[in-house]
């Protein structure tokens, strides 16, 4: 029985067309009920995706007309496109003829985007829709593979994989390797998580006599030529072992740093307190510079590490004492990234650096105003946070003064305001005096290195470099004559400094 509706503009009832979505398993005629066969040989017709999907030689021998999408597959850009417009056609079919038979290899519920889409714009356009069960490929695919999903099993697809998705402790398989070009892509991502020379499974039409498969190590997955690239080419890969997968993951350092704080663990680690950690997180940010200054990717990698360590550090302590864990920050920052970015992830727009910076204050002042601060009267060097290294908080703190006007006008103004400041320096008697006059002194040269548009940290930074380098020179010299540090006399000293400075004998130069 069909149902039956009413056609607004015609007044009229009307049998509401139907599209039979038929699960048709591995391909085979014994795959069928008798009422779907019945189906079948009633219409005498059923439209398939693509005419390589399957042996369809029962179906010519039952006299079933069979019409295929196969020209989309040539003319779309891409597979959604060929989805959008099959299912478009299949509606227009089902309003001209009442019944039509869409078969699917498989069963429909099962990786079959064209499925969902009937579903969604059949209701849209009053077309019921009958799924007509079918066998899913899953018990080939466990049969075949030989492994147990009740271990852990997930299915991706590979045009939408990312690393993010994938769960090396789970049997993987991932469909649609329809090329090699794709199978590329795959590849490149898997290795993000997996050993190269891990032994991966290339396989088609499971269950089928056209089944194959293929072991092989996953570098060389997009790399054999004798394989038949299609749309019912998947990858199987194993789970990794424990040792494998357990320590590139974000639970495995979280625990280990829970251990060290633990009873039985580090003595150092578990007396440690947010005070008593904060010189640790100043040094390993200033270690992350230098990777970054000296472009040492491999010191970048380590200190990155060294840095989050101190991130899970007080993370764990807040979490001891119930305020908040390392999960709450991660939220935190995710929801504030999405928050202050609403021209990627909202509906503002930003067509170049500035509009997205504008984006991002703005956000920035709405989250003041609901925190209770934007009625207050506050200083415009608020921002400029207390706990910032005193050389970058001068530039900042002159930076904002400037933009209220407090500024010099000209370079040589500010030139002799620095010799002003040493002179005060020069004619200080006490230690105090000194000490607040070499203050005054300082903050005058950062205004003279931000007139020039000169970055003071990194120029201090470069200088120590330097020095580094140099002194080392005189050490190794003063070695290999056999003088001992302590018993070299300045001029000695002064002359290898002198001779260092002439011929620089690193390559610490090029970063100067």
């Amino acid at each position: 029985m069909h149902d039956v509706w009413i056609n607004e503009e015609e007044g009229v009832e009307k049998v509401k067309p139907v599209i039979y979505i038929l699960g048709l398993g591995p391909g085979g005629a014994e795959e069928l009920t008798q009422d779907q066969a019945d189906l079948l040989r009633r219409l005498g017709k059923m439209y398939l995706r693509t005419m390589d999907m399957l042996d369809t030689r029962w179906l010519t021998e039952w006299g079933i007309t069979l019409h295929s999408f196969d020209a989309l597959y040539e003319r779309e850009k891409t597979y959604e496109g060929v989805y959008l417009e099959l299912v478009k056609a299949l509606i227009q079919v089902a309003k001209e003829e009442g019944e039509v038979v869409y078969g699917i290899p498989g069963h429909p519920r099962v990786a079959e985007r064209s499925v969902s889409l009937l579903e969604e714009l059949g209701e849209k356009e009053g077309i019921e829709i009958k799924i007509l069960g079918g066998r899913s490929f899953f018990d080939d695919l466990f049969h075949s593979l030989r492994f147990d999903p009740v271990e852990g099993f997930l299915l991706l697809d590979a045009y939408t994989l990312t690393r993010e998705r994938l769960n090396s402790r789970m049997h993987t398989v991932i469909l649609q390797l329809a090329d090699a070009m794709t199978a590329s892509d795959v590849k490149l991502t898997l290795m993000e998580r997996y050993p190269d020379d891990y032994e991966v499974t290339l396989a088609s039409r499971l269950g089928s006599d056209r089944e194959k498969k293929l072991i092989l190590p996953l570098y060389r997955l997009d790399q054999e030529r004798d394989w038949e690239w299609d749309n019912y080419t998947l990858l199987y890969l194993p789970p990794l072992g424990e040792e494998e997968w357990y320590m590139n993951q974000f639970e495995t350092v979280r625990q280990i740093v829970a251990t060290l704080r633990s009873p039985g663990g580090c003595p150092w680690d578990r007396e440690q307190t947010h005070r008593s950690l904060r010189p640790y997180l100043i040094e390993e940010a200033y270690e992350v510079i230098e990777a970054i200054d000296t472009e040492d990717l491999d010191a970048l990698q380590e200190e990155l590490g060294d840095l989050l360590l101190q991130i899970l550090l007080h993370s764990r302590i807040a979490e001891e004492e119930g305020f908040f864990h390392v999960e709450d920050v991660i939220k935190g920052l995710s929801e504030k990234l999405i928050r202050r970015h609403p021209h990627v992830f909202g509906e503002k727009k930003a067509k170049n650096v500035n509009e997205a910076w504008a984006n991002w204050k703005e956000m920035k002042e709405e989250e003041k105003k609901a925190k209770g601060e934007g009625g207050k009267e506050v200083s415009i060097l608020d921002e400029v946070k207390v706990g910032l290294p005193p050389l970058i908080a001068a530039v900042k703190l002159q930076k904002r003064a400037s933009k209220a006007g407090f500024d010099w006008e000209k370079e040589e103004d500010v030139a002799r305001k620095v010799e002003e400041e040493w002179r005060e320096f020069q004619e200080a008697l006490s230690v105090e005096e000194k000490e607040e006059e070499l203050g005054d002194l300082l903050f005058a040269i950062v205004n003279l290195a931000r007139f020039e548009r000169l970055d003071p940290e990194k120029a201090l930074s470069n200088a120590n470099r330097k020095f580094r380098r140099r002194f080392r020179y005189i050490e190794e010299r003063l070695r290999e004559r056999g003088i001992p540090l302590n018993e070299a006399t300045l001029e000695e000293m002064d002359k290898l400094w002198q001779e260092e400075k002439i011929h620089p004998a690193s390559s610490e130069k090029k970063q100067e």
